[in-house]
């Protein structure tokens, strides 16, 4: 497997912003009382709350949010897919 050039999946500081949202908001562990009042709280979903049924994702900013992240993920697969292929030996 090759390794993914930086400039690839992180083109500016905003990028790497929001990966770091992915990667400590989007599937942060809700296990407290305190935890569920704070993503209750916060407009950017928590796949973990969503899926147990521990926080109620029912407006329309939590919605677009979602499918804003799913579409900054979708990218950040595309940009880095052509790294991750196992490229064949040239014969």
């Amino acid at each position: 497997m090759m390794k993914v050039p930086i400039g690839v999946a992180f083109k500016d500081l905003a990028s790497y912003d929001l990966i770091q949202i992915v990667h400590k908001h989007l599937y942060a562990q809700v296990v407290s009382p305190e935890s569920i009042e704070l993503f209750e709280n916060n407009l950017i979903p928590n796949r973990n709350a969503a899926i147990h049924g521990l926080v109620d994702y029912n407006n329309e900013i939590s919605s677009l949010n979602a499918i804003f992240l799913a579409e900054y993920v979708l990218y950040l697969i595309a940009q880095i897919k052509p790294y991750l292929v196992e490229q064949e030996p040239n014969l």
